[in-house]
């Protein structure tokens, strides 16, 4: 697969998290077999990134697709993809009330190959066990994109494009409505 060069940082500037939405989706890249086990429905939840910044693509700005290439531009063929909703991450009250909402936010951090680059902010320190139940709740409302070791049909990608240029249409939508010209 070719590099997309919407991924290309460009110049552009970085969005404020303000501008990401709750609805929007979060996609991380899983390796195949140590971190989704074949014939699994999900990834192995614990691979997630709490007490170090975790990277996502944001759906503003990639495809699913997309997540497989690294920041050196390599495409990672076998690697799984899951979708984390925004809310579900900042909004973690709402699935397990042992824990304060805004624990987690996402923030835009664009790399050069890689615009759509986000990472997860964690507010507080999280014990052990906060950590482990953390990444449980992380299985609300993910959205599975791509299984390992496949690929999307045609009929998925034009989905992924669709809900793409809707995700990223709402960032600018409210970009024109508060006058700011870098979120």
């Amino acid at each position: 697969m070719r590099f997309p060069k919407r991924l290309l940082k460009n110049n552009r500037k970085k969005y404020s998290s303000t501008k990401i939405k709750n609805w929007h989706l979060m996609f991380a890249r899983h390796k195949p077999l140590s971190e989704w086990a074949e014939g699994d429905e999900y990834p192995n939840f614990s691979s997630i990134k709490i007490t170090k910044p975790q990277s996502f693509n944001w759906s503003a700005f990639s495809l699913p697709i997309w997540v497989r290439f690294t920041d050196q531009k390599e495409y990672k063929r076998d690697y799984g993809v899951v979708g984390y909703r925004v809310g579900t991450l900042r909004y973690t009250n709402k699935i397990d009330p042992s824990f304060e909402n805004l624990t987690f936010n996402v923030g835009h951090d664009p790399l050069d190959n890689n615009f759509s680059h986000c990472e997860l902010e964690v507010k507080k320190q999280l014990s052990r066990k906060d950590r482990r139940l953390i990444r449980i709740t992380f299985k609300h409302k993910c959205v599975v994109s791509i299984y390992p070791m496949s690929s999307p049909s045609k009929s998925q990608l034009i989905f992924d494009y669709a809900r793409l240029m809707c995700h990223q249409l709402s960032v600018r939508l409210n970009f024109k409505r508060t006058g700011h010209n870098n979120g």
